[in-house]
């Protein structure tokens, strides 16, 4: 699913909400004046949740409105300025004209028979986490954003083991783990670890 409605919160308070693709929810610049605020000099403390995903745009964007207001409501979303992005009729419309026919992403697929279609979650060393939902567009993402080649993303899911790169221009990666989101639904994969949520090292950077 291409699109997502994600939250962002800092010391357990839910501060904003919003709709997202790629790597946005994760991308923590070019962010507003409000969101900068309430953040300052803890970028690296900021947890990302993925709350939900679509594969259309225009239901994202009515979640995202639905979301914020029910986080307000309750004295959350501080860095929400507006209950989530205004769409036009005609917006919506357009948004609709490229969902039909070839122009779906999805026509002519089944997603469920594809063999990337299992979700993935990379796990950043300061704690930042990124979900896809699947192999294949985990490795466009990482490739597009971080130059990281297919056949690394293989290894580091085959191995169990954190990201050590070797380029100096990745050394940002250091201690990047990815695996599938679902474990149990992938029983010849060899454990990565046992038990509950694993607690990631703070690499001491913003």
């Amino acid at each position: 699913m291409k699109y997502y409605v994600y939250t962002h919160s800092l010391n357990g308070e839910i501060f904003y909400a919003g709709k997202g693709s790629g790597a946005r929810a994760s991308r923590l610049t070019r962010r507003s004046e409000r969101w900068n605020q309430i953040v300052r000099d803890k970028s690296g403390d900021v947890q990302v949740n993925i709350v939900a995903r679509f594969h259309d745009e225009i239901e994202a964007y009515d979640f995202e409105k639905k979301l914020i207001e029910l986080y307000k409501s309750i004295g959350l979303c501080r860095a929400n300025e507006s209950l989530g992005t205004k769409i036009t009729d005609q917006t919506k419309e357009k948004l609709s004209e490229k969902k039909k026919g070839r122009r779906n992403g999805m026509y002519g697929k089944t997603g469920g028979k594809s063999p990337f279609a299992k979700p993935m979650v990379a796990i950043f060393s300061d704690g930042r986490r990124i979900e896809t939902a699947s192999r294949q567009e985990m490795a466009n993402l990482m490739r597009r954003e971080y130059n990281i080649s297919m056949g690394t993303i293989q290894n580091i899911i085959k191995t169990g083991r954190p990201y050590n790169p070797y380029l100096k221009q990745n050394k940002e990666l250091k201690g990047l783990i990815i695996e599938y989101s679902e474990p149990h639904l992938h029983k010849k994969q060899p454990p990565l670890y046992n038990g509950g949520s694993r607690k990631i090292k703070r690499s001491g950077c913003c």
